[in-house]
């Protein structure tokens, strides 16, 4: 009987979590920067993962994209946020109307996705591959008063600014996805950190 309350209250938080309004946005933003990656990939035969949970340490890290390419790999962070964005360091500025809101920078949250890729890079014998980071902002009424990413329009030329390696593609994608995190309940855990 507890153990059914658990698992019906954890059902209920998830869907809570799925339809709350910022997923509803980030999810809108992901599925545009996913659009621009997916035709980037077809043109270059790269190769796409996303929404990928990877362990680190005790916890896992959650990477919105990785495009795997003969240049190596990029982690791709997404924000779907209106208004300005101003600041360096690890605060900066969202200022949407006459709100003003404090928010971790994102280029510091995918450095740490670029070093979790490099460790598990390693880890698998694929020494010397290139990780990059890009943090890409969709909406289309983002202005960035400081550099803490791009707008998506600009994102294709962003990635082809990559120099280009021999990188295995495949063998790069197929190790990322052996090791990439699939169970449920600690991808639920990790929204809840």
């Amino acid at each position: 009987m507890i153990l059914s309350m658990i698992i019906l209250l954890l059902v209920v938080l998830l869907f809570a979590d799925y339809f709350s309004d910022n997923k509803k946005k980030g999810r809108n933003a992901e599925r545009k920067t996913y659009e621009i990656l997916k035709k980037i990939a077809k043109k270059k035969k790269y190769k796409i993962m996303n929404n990928v949970y990877l362990p680190l340490y005790d916890k896992t890290s959650e990477i919105d994209h990785i495009l795997i390419g003969n240049f190596g790999v990029c982690a791709v962070e997404t924000k779907g946020i209106s208004g300005t964005v101003s600041g360096r360091g690890e605060q900066l500025t969202h200022k949407i109307g006459k709100k003003t809101y404090k928010f971790y920078n994102p280029q510091y949250q995918n450095k740490t996705h670029v070093k979790n890729l490099e460790y598990h890079l390693r880890k698998g014998k694929f020494n010397n591959i290139p990780v990059y980071s890009v943090v890409v902002f969709t909406a289309d009424d983002i202005e960035l008063k400081s550099p803490v990413g791009i707008y998506l329009k600009d994102l294709e030329k962003e990635i082809r600014k990559f120099p280009q390696s021999k990188c295995d593609t495949d063998r790069i994608y197929n190790y990322i996805d052996s090791i990439r995190i699939r169970n449920p309940i600690k991808k639920f855990m990790h929204r809840f950190r």
